[in-house]
């Protein structure tokens, strides 16, 4: 075995000693041209929260017309489970600035409820989604506070419903696709949903996005019952055309003005012509900011 001379022992003991006085000097200094990272002090590092506002010159939800020039503000709250599983919860209130219809002003507005998880299987994105809705006015709003919507038929006097959806999301090269399928507890009706939209990247900070969706209904929310309505129980709900130009302003704030064409389907036809139009423009903007 070789061994180590007393000289270079000392040497080494020396250089060692050097070191850990260099190293003790310079102790928590970062190194030249790096800022020191400041310690938080907050609780919480990010929220994973979402807070829009936005503008719409007609509310139109799952084809079905509702009121006009609404806005509205939601929140959303999201809890990482794991990198796949996501879990959140969320509220949404619209209103009516200003509806006219022949009757008069009609007042509309509405809350919404939601939780929801999601799961990122790699292949596809698997979604489960509870809402509950409460229609202040009842679910065909009001005009000098009776129901503006049919007394004969349960579809208009409706003043709260929960729902229960299930979706799966998959991407196709640039193109994003959605499929779901929703039950509503309070009129035991479906309602299925295929959706798809394709973000079109202008600059690092402005996108273009068209999109589609279309609707079918089972026993959902037709005014089948509703004398001078006859809607068809169970049909196709509506075909709506988008474009969306996302404007990201800074890391955490978008803007999002966007116009929009609803084509009522078979099931809708009757109902939409009788206030709207069969076939409606429509547009607003939102701004989004997370955080």
């Amino acid at each position: 075995m070789k061994h180590t001379t007393p000289t270079v022992q000392s040497l080494g003991l020396l250089t060692m000693a050097a070191v850990a006085s260099v190293s003790s000097a310079f102790a928590g200094t970062a190194p030249k041209g790096e800022p020191t990272k400041k310690e938080s002090t907050a609780l919480f590092e990010k929220l994973n929260a979402t807070l829009e506002s936005g503008y719409d010159s007609a509310y139109y939800f799952r084809g079905l017309w509702f009121s006009n020039n609404n806005v509205w503000t939601g929140l959303t709250l999201n809890f990482p489970a794991t990198e796949q599983l996501n879990f959140s919860l969320g509220t949404i209130y619209t209103s009516s600035l200003q509806t006219k219809v022949p009757q008069g002003n009609l007042k509309y507005s509405e809350l919404d409820l939601i939780a929801s998880a999601t799961y990122d299987a790699g292949f596809a994105k698997f979604g489960l989604v509870y809402t509950y809705y409460n229609f202040f006015d009842t679910f065909s709003g009001s005009v000098g506070g009776n129901t503006f919507g049919f007394n004969d038929d349960q579809d208009s006097t409706v003043k709260s419903a929960q729902d229960l959806g299930f979706t799966i999301s998959k991407s196709f090269g640039p193109v994003n696709t959605t499929i779901g399928y929703w039950y509503d507890f309070k009129i035991n009706g479906q309602y299925l949903e295929a959706s798809a939209d394709c973000p079109i990247k202008v600059t690092p900070w402005f996108s273009v996005v068209p999109s589609v969706a279309s609707g079918y209904g089972m026993d959902y929310y037709s005014y089948a019952q509703t004398t001078g309505v006859r809607g068809t129980s169970s049909g196709w709900t509506h075909v709506r055309a988008a474009i969306s130009t996302p404007f990201q302003l800074t890391e955490t704030a978008s803007f999002t003005p966007y116009a929009a064409m609803n084509f009522s389907g078979r099931s809708r036809d009757n109902l939409n012509a009788a206030i709207e139009g069969r076939n409606d423009f429509y547009f607003g903007t939102k701004l989004s900011l997370s955080f």
